[in-house]
């Protein structure tokens, strides 16, 4: 599923988009197993009981190779010589039902891609990793026919890793974020129409936002400070109705409480107007350093205006704790995630949306225009004309910090019966920021400002259930970015001259 807006109030931590991904159950009855095997990628899932009607388990996974197929067909002087690109992951899931009220899931993914590049000399490579494991257990009780209570654990991993190397330089960021989270919800029925859900959420996050690792040919290796962990704690306690009030009209309203804390252990560094560490601050383990106390409305309404006609609104309010921070002046992608601190303030996010929705021709044909306005504040970028002595502080103290908007609307139109099916998408968008200390104050296009975005996806079933042809075409505006227009010399270190951003 997936929300663009008017997020309901048991999703937290995030200020826009939501995509709620949930893993498939095994079969209970027989084994199954399907795959595919590509030119691009290949796929398989395996499924089937370990104890009939009682207990069964899916695996499935998939891979490309893309990268190893085509290389052998490319000229030594071709630009895709020497790249590597690939991906793979797997899924896991085990499901058991111990009786008529009460269930048990276990489920497992990992996840890793890697895009490589080596320049025809090797004297330049580039190597970028991303990383996600999780795991999960969930607890699922039937109290009663109209209630119902859900509460699971998980733990999850990312990392990612950005790898230089130009002849006798090389050069590593590394970073990541493990969390683990428990979570209890409540499911109350009082009728077909009326569903009311009741929660708490807590997360522990432990982040190390940026590790460095510099080396200058064989016998130098520079000897820069090894990022301290952030430690932090992270509640949500939320309700949500949601409730077809009649037959025109269908809300889902919710409030959300959430506290966030950052703890120690953590070094605080003093530093002066230069830029210089003068003094610092220790927290012990465990010591509450800075936490917010925030609460978030949310408003989702749904006006049926005729038979195939509805107008969708929705106002929310949101907070997020967790900031990924953007490098402007590069367009690779090496941000990282930092947490909220005394420093770097929770990210705020007050979103409108307006759309028309217009089924035809008994439901084969769909259609709607959306609008959206988001005002944000507390947003975090990168100061301008950092130095190397810059490494040594805590990170937040390498940012400004400033506000934006981003604005949009977006078209859509699909058929979904008969053997022609499929769906045309545009979306004409604007994003920008404003901070006091960056681009002399003037508002400038946010590195994910992404002016057109267009998906094109159609299939024809040419016999049925045994052959469709397919074609999907999309087209997106690239990122924004900065390039230096030069570089001179200071005090005996070369600094960047930047243009307008």
């Amino acid at each position: 599923e997936v929300y663009k807006s008017g997020m309901p109030a048991y999703y937290g931590g995030r200020l826009s988009s939501i995509i709620d991904v949930t893993q498939k159950e095994g079969n209970l009855k027989k084994y199954e197993f399907d795959g595919s095997v590509g030119l691009l990628f290949s796929k398989f899932t395996l499924q089937g009981p370990i104890k009939k009607d009682k207990c069964s388990f899916i695996l499935s996974g998939r891979g490309t190779y893309v990268d190893l197929l085509i290389q052998p067909f490319l000229s030594k002087k071709h630009q895709l010589k020497g790249v590597k690109f690939y991906f793979y992951d797997l899924n896991a899931k085990f499901n058991i039902i111990i009786n008529d009220k009460h269930r048990l899931y276990f489920g497992a993914y990992y996840g890793r891609d890697r895009y490589g590049y080596k320049s025809k000399s090797g004297a330049t490579q580039i190597n970028f990793i991303w990383a996600n494991a999780m795991a999960s257990a969930r607890w699922n009780y039937i109290i009663s026919p109209r209630l119902f209570l859900n509460t699971s654990f998980t733990f999850s991993h990312y990392d990612f890793s950005t790898a230089m190397a130009m002849d006798v330089y090389q050069f590593k960021l590394m970073s990541t974020v493990e969390e683990c989270a428990l979570k209890s919800e409540l499911t109350y029925l009082p009728n077909p129409k009326h569903n009311l859900r009741f929660g708490v959420h807590y997360i522990f996050h432990l982040m190390r936002p940026n590790e460095y690792d510099v080396k200058a040919g064989e016998q130098t290796n520079l000897s820069l400070p090894v990022s301290a962990p952030y430690y932090a704690h992270e509640l949500g306690i939320y309700a949500s109705d949601e409730w077809d009030i009649a037959k025109w009209l269908k809300v889902n309203v919710g409030l959300r409480y959430s506290h966030f804390e950052h703890v120690g252990a953590f070094t605080r560094y003093i530093i002066d107007d230069r830029d210089m560490i003068v003094d610092s601050i220790v927290y012990k383990p465990g010591e509450i350093i800075k936490q917010y106390n925030r609460v978030e409305p949310r408003l989702n309404m749904r006006f049926q205006v005729a038979k195939y006609t509805s107008i969708k609104a929705s106002a929310t309010l949101n907070y997020q704790y967790l900031h990924q921070i953007p490098m402007p002046t590069i367009s690779l992608p090496v941000d990282v995630w930092m947490p909220s601190t005394e420093l770097l303030k929770p990210q705020t996010c007050m979103q409108l949306s307006l759309g028309v929705y217009q089924n035809f021709y008994k439901n084969m044909f769909e259609a709607y225009i959306d609008g959206y306005y988001k005002k944000m504040y507390n947003l975090a970028e990168y100061k301008d004309g950092l130095s190397f002595s810059a490494l040594m502080m805590n990170p937040d103290q390498m940012y400004t910090y400033g506000d934006g908007y981003s604005t949009g609307v977006e078209f859509f139109f699909r058929k979904s019966k008969g053997r022609f099916t499929g769906f045309v998408g545009y979306t004409l968008s604007y994003t920008k920021r404003s901070f006091a200390e960056l681009n002399n104050g003037e508002p400038f296009y946010a590195k994910y400002d992404r002016r057109h975005d267009v998906s094109i996806n159609l299939s024809y079933e040419i016999l049925r259930n045994k052959l469709t042809a397919s074609l999907i075409w999309v087209y997106a505006t690239g990122n924004a970015m900065t390039v230096p227009l030069g570089f001179y010399l200071f005090n005996g270190s070369m600094v960047q001259e930047y243009s307008k951003r």
